[in-house]
């Protein structure tokens, strides 16, 4: 058997528009009394409307950063706007270019990253949703789907960012000699939005 769970370093909270490469969800993928070689996953993305993700979505292992998928975020079945189910992720269960390899009782921790667009609003959400493990019980000698049903991760909000200048009063006004070098003539504070 196998064992499929959101990790608790999954990230939570607010993400912003454009991000590039984000750590969208961490599972742990834990075998019970056998080895396991998983060799497909289900994996998609619920996503508000006209959001999907952009660019590459990367399945890899948390600890030696293996890259186990590498696909286009626009794959059939990849982007989702409705929850997905077991059926849907068996659906569009995808294979492996590196298997998953597990020993008896072992658990590794997986990440799912992708890129969020810069169309994305305040309010856009993006949730990751994984099962349907197809793997080789390596003592049995047998293939099996294993963790059918759809795990999530936590559902992540885009906040839309904003960047404020303003003086930095802590400098005087000053004046300065022409030809003057290496002179401070201008302090200024970047204050990012939350």
């Amino acid at each position: 058997t196998a064992t499929v769970y959101k990790a608790s370093s999954s990230p939570s909270g607010t993400i912003a528009p454009g991000s590039q490469n984000l750590v969208l969800a961490r599972f742990n993928v834990q075998a019970g009394g056998d080895a396991l070689e998983v060799r497909k996953i289900g994996v998609q993305v619920k996503h508000a409307t006209s959001t999907a993700l952009t660019g590459t979505l990367t399945v890899r292992d948390v600890a030696t950063n293996e890259t186990y998928l590498s696909i286009s975020a626009d794959t059939t079945g990849i982007a989702t706007t409705t929850t997905p189910t077991a059926g849907t992720l068996l659906t569009y269960q995808q294979s492996l270019s590196s298997y998953i390899q597990l020993a008896a009782g072992q658990t590794k921790v997986i990440e799912v990253i992708g890129s969020i667009p810069t169309t994305a609003v305040a309010t856009s959400t993006y949730t990751v949703y994984t099962g349907q493990y197809y793997a080789k019980r390596i003592n049995q000698n047998d293939y099996t789907t294993l963790s059918a049903s759809a795990v999530s991760g936590n559902t992540l909000t885009v906040n839309t960012v904003s960047l404020t200048v303003t003086k930095d009063t802590a400098m005087p006004n000053v004046t300065r000699a022409p030809g003057a070098t290496n002179q401070e003539i201008g302090r200024f504070k970047l204050t990012a939005s939350s």
